[in-house]
């Protein structure tokens, strides 16, 4: 069941396993702002495009495991960012509608 999948994903032993790749994951996300930032030059943090991958690469670890190949997840991730992009899209459903790239991307 969808609960007992939780479960597995957040007990301590899981956690022990995921939390080295999670702190991989935010440092190198930390990294990048610091050599994208100086204040002096007018070049400040945009934090939004880090963070969306910093979370996917952790969704990514928790549920498709670290060596899951990039190739397909980046299908996914593709497919999830579509679909996500319709559900606060009007609800017209025709193909070239971000509702209807939703709607298609859904069932890929």
């Amino acid at each position: 069941t969808r609960g007992h999948s939780f479960h597995r994903a957040m007990n301590v032993e899981a956690m022990s396993r995921w939390t080295p790749m999670a702190s991989k994951i935010f440092h190198a996300m930390g990294k990048e702002w610091e050599n994208r930032t100086d204040a002096s030059r007018g070049l400040y943090i945009v934090a939004t495009k880090e963070t969306k991958n910093a979370v996917w690469n952790m969704t990514k670890v928790l549920f498709m495991g670290e060596d899951y190949p990039e190739e397909k997840a980046s299908i996914i991730k593709e497919n999830l960012e579509e679909y996500g992009s319709g559900l606060f899209s009007i609800p017209v459903e025709y193909s070239f509608t971000t509702y209807g790239k939703a709607m298609r991307s859904k069932e890929i």
